[in-house]
């Protein structure tokens, strides 16, 4: 009797606890005012009294420990108690009607999230073991594919056919899905009446429908590991309606729920019902100078006098043990500068180098796309923008996404372009033309209207190419017959780095350096290697600082950048031979002067900045079709003896001389241009 009374004891104390944290938290009132709204409507028999109750599980234990480790251990036996307090309450009340039974009452338990500790997080060594119990847990994820929604039962109601037996009446029975159960769970059709025994009959009108999603997630630091995702190692999550309009392919989301294994046939795989699921963004902290790395502080104090060389050591620097300091030099910089815009923002810059050296430029992509928190490398067996197929089970579509959705706010590497067909060429350039993935549904999958699902492209997208080296020209005031690869695809990237040099002693210097590299591993002359003076982790967190930077446009860069665009598309459509000159070009060179202002971690994009990236997109458009009036010469790679050409006080002479000259050409071609810039 003692211990009963306890425990009776016990039980009033939790239900005290939850009374006071739903008044505390101000959703006590909001229950009441709910229930006197639908008591006001027009709505006939009401037959499910349904509540959201959010539950801060760091405020609870404050409030009760032992009520919140039943809420993150035992939410079957938490669901129960928050349903009586909430039915008594609202009877005390009198809010509802006394004919409303406590099974009519539906508590939803949404849990703002976890306790950061061991115990409460969902590993995968563990769920492909099946070592968890039956309550909450939590894990980190990416989507990967998703079905649309479809409906499934939320509420069945059920009678005993005895009209003379209590089970005869209204609400007696009534079932509500619960997480982790099944359709087949939830409707069956052998309940037996708990007064007589005799089997029990569904009153179909009784019925609720809900709505919900099943979504494929994959483990982020097994998605990030594998560069691509094992669909075999996914795990499948139940989406209900409220929380649908939060989720989308390539997202990155904190998830808890209530884990289950699922049979299918053989197969297991692990579900898992979603209570509550929250998005993972990347924090936005300012830029502190003392955060730099300390050896890029050094370079940067010692560089602070000069708008542009910075930048340039900074690439200079960059990856030695891939391409020798000075080859791949423009490259390298193009890269760090599209770093710079990896993060959620529109001024995406898209990089497509071409060369005959494949390979060194595959290993420099990977290596700085692993200075970043997302990338993704394409495979061929994942598809590139998506796939639409017909779920077995629900009968609805399911969406899989591509490479490039799965590489959300991050760095999708899509190797080289060479063996791609026309038609995803095609696809490629319309998706980074408008930044949106178009998904038609076959005809195999629903025979009814045409449905075509719309995708945001919101990643980086880096590639690259072989050029047709037979039909290059030496001549640069002559427009180049180029082959497919740098003809259609560059117009779809924003950046288009051509690797190789018309004059063959600079392609033999490349040469050289590389192989001299190489021989010097191969003999294992440590002392000989390049010295790697800025780690990868310094340039990592470098990245991650810079790239949080905001830059503003000042007037002077943007009137720079006007005239060079108006000035270059008149003179290059002019002659009798003339050369294109992209329409997007505005807003990349915009872009790009904004990123240079990022890598040099300054605040305003200053008429320098301007210069630089006029000057790069100059000579990308120039490699490709030759004719620049502005007496510009492409440079991939440079040698070690001539490095104060293009770090030191002569790259600052050639580069102020260079815009001095822009300057003069903006103001012939754009009546707005005044050669006088306010930064003067």
């Amino acid at each position: 009797m003692l211990a009963a009374a306890r425990i009776q004891q016990d039980k009033l104390n939790l239900k005290e606890s939850a009374l006071y944290y739903l008044d505390k938290t101000g959703q006590l009132a909001s229950i009441k005012k709910k229930c006197i709204e639908i008591q006001q409507s027009n709505e006939k028999q009401v037959q499910i009294y349904s509540f959201l109750i959010n539950i801060d599980i760091q405020e609870l234990c404050q409030i009760d420990a032992e009520l919140a480790n039943m809420v993150t251990c035992k939410p079957s036996d938490a669901y129960t108690l928050f349903q009586e307090v909430c039915f008594t309450t609202s009877h005390t009340l009198g809010v509802i009607p006394k004919s409303i039974k406590p099974t009519q009452i539906h508590c939803n338990l949404m849990l703002k999230g976890l306790p950061t500790l061991p115990s409460f997080i969902l590993r995968p060594r563990d769920y492909f073991a099946s070592k968890f119990a039956s309550r909450f847990y939590q894990f980190v994820g990416v989507v990967c594919s998703m079905t649309s929604p479809f409906k499934y039962t939320r509420c069945a109601k059920y009678r005993c056919p005895i009209s003379e037996c209590y089970g005869s009446d209204e609400n007696t029975y009534v079932r509500l899905h619960t997480a982790g159960a099944k359709e087949t769970q939830t409707v069956r059709n052998d309940f037996h009446c708990f007064y007589c025994g005799t089997l029990l009959v569904e009153d179909v009108n009784g019925r609720i429908i809900g709505e919900r999603l099943i979504v494929k997630m994959v483990c982020k630091d097994a998605f990030y590991e594998a560069s691509c995702p094992q669909y075999h190692q996914s795990i499948t999550v139940y989406i209900r309606d409220d929380l649908i309009p939060s989720v989308f392919l390539g997202g990155c989301f904190n998830v808890v729920g209530i884990p289950t294994i699922e049979n299918s046939g053989s197969k297991m795989s692990l579900a898992f019902e979603a209570n509550n699921i929250l998005l993972i963004e990347e924090p936005a902290n300012a830029l502190m100078p003392k955060n730099i790395p300390e050896i890029i502080n050094q370079l940067y104090t010692d560089r602070v006098s000069s708008p542009w060389s910075f930048s340039s050591s900074m690439a200079y620097l960059f990856a030695p043990d891939i391409a020798p300091h000075g080859t791949f030099h423009k490259l390298k910089l193009h890269l760090l500068l599209s770093l710079m815009q990896t993060t959620q923002c529109e001024k995406i810059l898209d990089v497509l180098a071409v060369g005959k050296d494949t390979h060194i430029l595959h290993r420099l992509m990977m290596h700085a796309a692993s200075l970043v928190n997302q990338q993704v490398t394409h495979a061929s067996s994942t598809p590139i923008f998506g796939h639409i197929q017909k779920d077995p089970q629900t009968g609805t579509c399911i969406i899989e996404a591509g490479s490039v959705v799965l590489a959300h706010h991050g760095v999708c590497l899509l190797g080289c372009l060479d063996t791609w067909k026309k038609d995803a060429k095609e696809k490629l350039r319309a998706a980074t033309d408008n930044r949106v993935i178009t998904l038609t549904v076959p005809r195999t999958v629903d025979a009814g209207p045409l449905q075509i699902h719309t995708l945001p492209l919101q990643s980086t997208l880096w590639a690259y190419a072989s050029p047709d080296v037979r039909k290059m020209k030496a001549d640069l005031f002559v427009a180049q017959d180029i082959d497919d690869n740098s003809k259609k695809i560059p117009e779809g990237f924003s950046m288009v780095v051509m690797c190789d040099n018309n004059e063959q002693t600079w392609d033999e210097f490349k040469e050289a350096s590389l192989i001299h590299q190489a021989l010097i591993g191969a003999m294992n002359a440590t002392q000989d290697q390049p010295h790697q003076v800025i780690s990868n982790q310094d340039f990592r967190q470098f990245i991650t600082l810079a790239s949080q930077q905001p830059a503003e446009l000042t007037k002077a860069a943007q009137q720079l950048i006007k005239g060079y665009f108006v000035g270059s598309r008149r003179v290059r459509s002019s002659g009798v031979r003339g050369t294109p000159f992209p329409p997007a070009a505005l807003k990349t060179l915009t872009s790009m002067a904004a990123a240079h202002a990022k890598l040099c971690l300054r605040k305003d994009v200053t008429e320098n900045d301007a210069t630089l990236a006029i000057m790069l997109y100059e000579e990308s458009i120039t490699a490709r079709f030759g004719y620049s009036t502005l007496n510009v010469h492409p440079c991939p790679h440079f040698r070690d003896s001539n490095i104060s050409n293009y770090l030191g006080s002569e790259n600052d002479l050639r580069m102020q001389q260079f815009q001095e000259q822009l300057r003069r050409f903006c103001a012939n071609h754009d009546p707005n241009f005044s050669i006088h810039s306010p930064e003067d």
